[in-house]
């Protein structure tokens, strides 16, 4: 801490900078694993993606999920673990973030600044909630420990807002969408939702008719659908004697689309 004039910024100029190469050049040294990870993230969300599809799909059969729920929490425990990022730099970053950085992240870092306005003028410093937050602080500075229950709760909050989002878009693009085309999207999710459950590339018309989009259980509205999925190279009809089947691109079912 010192007055104005009596040459912060001048002193963090020459002791910052050496703090924030060290962070930079790690980084970048652990960009490949980073990479990594991100790739094992993906596959790892796609395996989930994949197995909750499955047990959606035969609940809504009443079928039994017992093995996929067992696969499921097989795989939850083999989530990819994120490395460790240097970070010892804070400024503007409300104690909150500051605890859970240094909880779930790099261990150590300092809240530095070459004018104070930046640290105590900041959102968590505000008439409210700056006794809470500098309490906070000095158990961090202490090193003990303290739970912070609401982020659990603003991630919660963000899933819901996440799902009505989600939810909106849907609906409007349900609404600008031409009904030929709209069938032949929901002709599509369901017809990858049938391969992947039934392990195959291929679904009868006659399953199509009986349990598939309501759009399409019409021959004539099934036709027009699997020209607009033939046209994208999706889906196409094959008739093999009285028999007549909807091959799907085996693309769409791992991953390649």
């Amino acid at each position: 801490m010192a007055d104005s004039g009596e040459r912060k910024t001048t002193c963090d100029a020459i002791f910052c900078p050496a703090l924030r190469d060290w962070e930079t050049g790690r980084r970048q040294e652990m960009s490949p694993e980073t990479a990594k990870l991100e790739a094992a993230t993906a596959v790892f969300e796609a395996k989930i993606a994949g197995i909750l599809e499955a047990i959606k799909h035969k609940r809504r059969r009443g079928q039994d999920t017992a093995g996929e729920e067992r696969e499921l929490e097989s795989l939850v425990g083999q989530a990819p673990v994120p490395p460790l990022i240097p970070r010892l730099l804070y400024a503007d970053a409300t104690p909150e973030t500051l605890a859970h950085a240094l909880a779930a992240a790099w261990p150590s870092g300092g809240v530095l600044s070459a004018e104070a306005g930046a640290v105590f003028g900041a959102h968590g410093m505000g008439q409210d909630t700056i006794l809470r937050n500098l309490a906070l602080l000095n158990v961090l500075w202490d090193g003990g420990e303290m739970a912070i229950e609401r982020r659990s709760k603003i991630r919660a909050a963000a899933c819901i807002v996440g799902w009505h989002l989600n939810e909106g878009r849907r609906l409007l693009a349900d609404l600008d969408t031409p009904p030929s085309l709209g069938a032949a999207i929901r002709l599509d999710a369901w017809l990858r939702n049938e391969a992947i459950a039934n392990d195959t590339d291929r679904v009868p018309t006659k399953r199509i008719y009986q349990y598939g989009p309501n759009c399409v259980r019409d021959s004539r509205d099934l036709r027009a659908a699997l020209a607009i999925l033939a046209e994208r190279g999706r889906a196409r009809m094959e008739e093999t004697g009285r028999r007549r089947s909807v091959a799907i691109n085996p693309a769409l079912l791992d991953g390649r689309e």
